[in-house]
């Protein structure tokens, strides 16, 4: 029901902007005028950017001229050099013998912000060129600095395969909707040979000078992330060395705006020492280009680490620092953050936008078979959670540049520029005009439908959405309407495989799940009879079935098409075998797509351990009871938010997105036990995790039984009903394996019992597993 009201909403908004289309104004023949003409590299830029764009679109090629002609209409530029940073006016002038078109910059950045909006409300066809004759925009951004990552790293999911020609478009691409800034991961020096891979089509250090220089030609703010990487930096001369590196690159770039240091991510010193570090790079920054900004942030500062970093700023007052950046593991809230900095230090956001899980904004309510196969940095268009993630804390920072590591985030960025402009932007809106402007006019309204109902894939559990079903016809009907344009353009290719892949990851866990069903009871029954061998191959023989029969082979062979699609046409990396991902977790879903989704693995293993009648009647009982809390008792497992209903949930997904004081839903860990333990619950830093049951017999005793297992490997005491001490620090047992503590009586006699975990070690608290089972 709610999808179908969402469709009705976006049909509404496409129903009045259809309505709105009139009489258009012809705009073929125009010419380009420039007023007050200076023909610096700003003005350069920003008429190819235009006279370009117009031509891909339409292959209409619009001339300069001196001024505006007689007999065809003309483009206007200018700039009056007052009003709102960036701010512009567009509007349509038909006072003289032909229509103008004036876009009127408040300065060089409101001249090319200007430019993206007449090339937002242009319609193009071949040879045609029209515009609404009514246009008067007068517009100017909300949020100061809107930029983007674009790390040319063999890491990258993308962006490591990209010629220089690719990566202008791409820049124009984030223009065009108000990005103001570039911040580049650069190569530091010249031979740094471990920048490079063999599919880089340009040496990494000439792309980092080229890239600077291209975004200063944009009239871009030019920042650089150059975290402290060397190993050596406490020694003086590791500290020279590491600083000469930078020389070498500072020197080498005609203009940088801003450097960010991070404190961690990549990065280990304590801000005692890595403060003074800062100031030596700030006083070498400043001596090369002297108007450039030093940020640092606070990421990976731990407990008095980082009440060390928020004393220093109190009490030092360093003129050489500009701002700090509030970036993913930072222990506290962009909110206490602002609180605690000093005011003369403004705070700018560093959100990681491209990845769903073991991040700074997870994906909430994920199904763990998405966990799995989609894993850590998928195509992940979620424009409603973000449009939410960036209003929540807009008004604590002077604006943000996100953390991305490739085009698998594209959608992600697009709503981090359009809500930075206005934050009133209605998403569903902003995702009609993506299509549009990015995709195709004609199918612009059931694309923004469809990237929509992408994100709605992903919420719940998978077996039983309807949503992704209907999503995937939705998309092969725009599939098998798409012309050879429309299909070869790559963030199409992006939102059809991802709707073939949803679809085909439901069908494999509805098969795989349905076959440990079917084991599990032939496993029962052998357990109810004595017969363990013959059950035991039984249960067996189903599970294997998996190996041969795939459910929905075409889905499976169209998503290796679209994966080659996808290399040829932006040189994505969906897999590490054929196109490049330099590891499973950077973007290579497909390479995941595969990977178990129940618990076959351990079963067998289970299984197998197990020799003698006795031995093998006892793990049978184990594995088809695993779950069973007996009559009277409860089972959460965690980390998946439908089967974990005695999880205190804290402030939630709306309030916290970034979890900094609510649990959230963990994966990974225990690649080779049960799924069960691939999952947890995970509170961060020094955030209690809470459990809370009620109802519970009052003349009853009570037994709990905990599997601890994560990939922070950290230890936590537990305590019951704010007094009870069940245990003192622990941790994940190697093999993994639940432990057990019987409670008093009086925790329990009057119904309730409260469940409270306090970190004693590493970076959070993680629980896969709890039974509380009447004894």
């Amino acid at each position: 029901m709610e999808y179908l009201i969402l469709l009705v909403v976006i049909a509404a908004v496409v129903s009045l902007a259809s309505a709105s289309q009139g009489p258009r104004l012809g705009l073929a023949q125009a010419s380009i005028v420039v007023a007050d003409a200076t023909d610096d590299d700003q003005e350069r830029k920003a008429i190819q950017f235009l006279t370009q764009e117009v031509k891909r679109r339409s292959g209409v090629e619009w001339r300069r001229a001196s001024e505006p002609p007689a007999d065809k209409p003309a483009v206007i530029l200018t700039m009056r050099g007052r009003g709102a940073p960036e701010g512009y006016s567009l509007a349509v002038q038909s006072s003289g013998k032909q229509p103008a078109v004036v876009i009127e910059g408040n300065d060089v950045r409101g001249r090319l912000f200007g430019i993206g909006r007449l090339l937002r409300s242009l319609s193009f066809s071949r040879g045609a060129v029209t515009l609404d004759p009514d246009l008067h925009i007068t517009s100017a951004p909300q949020v100061a600095v809107r930029g983007h990552q674009l790390a040319n790293r063999p890491k990258s999911n993308s962006y490591d395969a990209w010629d220089k020609a690719r990566f202008e478009q791409y820049l124009r691409d984030l223009i065009i909707f108000g990005a103001n800034a570039l911040e580049i991961i650069p190569s530091v020096t010249p031979d740094d040979d471990s920048a490079s891979n063999e599919i880089m089509p340009v040496d990494p250090w000439e792309m980092t000078l080229w890239l600077a220089e291209t975004a200063r030609q944009y009239g871009l703010l030019v920042y650089m992330w150059v975290p402290n990487i060397e190993n050596d930096l406490l020694a003086p001369e590791g500290r020279r060395g590491a600083l000469d590196r930078r020389r070498v690159l500072y020197e080498a770039c005609r203009r940088v705006d801003a450097v960010l240091v991070p404190g961690g991510d990549p990065g280990n010193l304590h801000p005692r020492d890595f403060m003074p570090l800062a100031a030596e790079h700030a006083a070498l920054l400043h001596g090369i280009h002297p108007e450039c900004e030093m940020w640092v942030s606070a990421q990976n500062f731990r407990g008095e680490a980082l009440d060390y970093f928020y004393a220093y700023l109190r009490n030092e007052r360093p003129d050489w620092l500009h701002g700090v950046v509030h970036g993913p593991w930072v222990e506290d809230s962009i909110p206490h953050t602002r609180e605690v900095v000093p005011e003369q230090y403004p705070l700018r956001r560093y959100p990681d936008i491209c990845h769903c899980c073991r991040c700074q904004y997870p994906m909430p309510a994920w199904d763990q078979a998405f966990a799995i196969t989609a894993n850590r940095e998928p195509i992940n268009p979620r424009p409603t959670q973000y449009a939410h993630i960036h209003n929540l804390f807009a008004d604590y920072a002077v604006g943000f540049v996100t953390y991305s590591d490739g085009i698998n985030d594209d959608v992600n960025k697009f709503v981090w520029n359009v809500m930075a402009w206005d934050r009133t932007t209605d998403v569903a809106q902003a995702m009609l005009e993506f299509a549009r402007v990015y995709v195709s006019p004609e199918m612009a309204d059931d694309i923004a439908q469809g990237i929509l109902a992408l994100e709605r894939n992903w919420d719940g559990p998978v077996a039983g959405n309807p949503v992704i079903e209907d999503t995937l016809a939705h998309w092969q009907g725009l599939e098998r309407r798409a012309g050879r344009e429309v299909l070869a353009n790559w963030r199409f290719q992006q939102m059809l495989l991802r709707a073939y892949y949803d679809a085909y990851v439901q069908a494999r866990v509805r098969f795989e799940r349905q076959l440990e069903r079917e084991a599990l009871g032939s496993l029962a029954g052998a357990a109810a009879q004595g017969g363990c061998d013959h059950a035991i191959s039984a249960a067996k023989a189903v599970l294997a079935r998996a190996d041969n029969e795939t459910p929905r082979r075409e889905w499976r062979r169209r998503i290796d098409e679209l994966t080659d699609n996808l290399w040829e046409s932006i040189g994505a990396q969906l897999t590490v075998e054929r196109h490049h991902a330099s590891g499973w977790e950077r973007g290579a879903m497909v390479t995941t797509l595969d990977w178990p989704l129940n618990d076959r693995r351990w079963i067998e293993a289970e299984l197998a351990a197990a020799q003698g009648e006795e031995h093998k009647r006892a793990a049978i009982r184990r594995i088809v009871g695993w779950e069973d809390p007996g009559p009277g008792g409860f089972y959460d497992n965690l980390g998946q938010r439908w089967s974990e209903p005695h999880l205190v949930p804290g402030p939630g997904r709306e309030a916290d997105p970034g979890f900094v004081v609510s649990p959230q839903d963990e994966f990974g860990g225990a690649d080779d036990g049960r799924l069960s333990w691939q999952c947890q619950a995970q509170t961060l830093f020094g955030t209690p995790l809470r459990m809370r049951y009620e109802g519970l017999h009052p003349q009853a005793w009570y037994r709990l039984r905990i599997t601890y297992a994560g990939r922070y490997h950290g230890s936590a005491g537990l305590i019951a009903n704010g007094t009870h001490e069940v245990h003192g620090p622990l941790g994940q047992s190697d093999p993994i394996a639940p432990v057990e503590f019987d409670l008093p009586h009086a925790l329990t006699a009057g119904g309730t019992l409260e469940l409270e975990w306090r970190r004693a070690s590493k970076r959070g608290i993680q629980v896969a597993e709890v039974w509380l089972i009447r004894r």
